[in-house]
């Protein structure tokens, strides 16, 4: 069973994580953002060896003041890509899902051919 309690004290937002049984990634008024006029802080954990940080994200709002787009400083070089290649199909299955399975087709056989394809042979 989880339990998470979000306080929300000025501009300031703590969140509180138990979990039964205990695991280590349990906290107490853990500092979740700062929420400023033009959006909020945010606090970015250390990974590997990239030092924790606060991030600062903007938000973009419409005329009646709804948040449309969130900006961020934030830089990730994740890339996360299909290449829809039989070598590495399990490997994007994995990270995709059944998405890869459901857009997956079936290599047309004059692809790799020296001849134009039929499809554009009226062109």
């Amino acid at each position: 069973m989880i339990t998470t309690t979000t306080n929300y004290i000025g501009g300031l937002v703590y969140q509180s994580k138990a979990t039964v049984p205990a695991e280590a990634t349990d906290h107490t008024d853990q500092l979740q953002h700062i929420m400023h006029e033009e959006g909020r802080t945010r606090f970015v954990a250390a990974v590997d060896n990239n030092p924790g940080s606060f991030e600062h994200d903007y938000f973009v709002k419409d005329h009646l003041g709804n948040v449309r787009m969130v900006l961020t400083e934030e830089r990730k070089t994740d890339i996360y890509q299909a290449t829809m290649e039989p070598a590495i199909r399990n490997f994007e299955v994995a990270l995709f899902g059944n998405k890869v399975e459901s857009t997956a087709q079936t290599k047309d056989p004059d692809f790799d051919a020296d001849k134009p394809s039929p499809l554009f042979q009226n062109y």
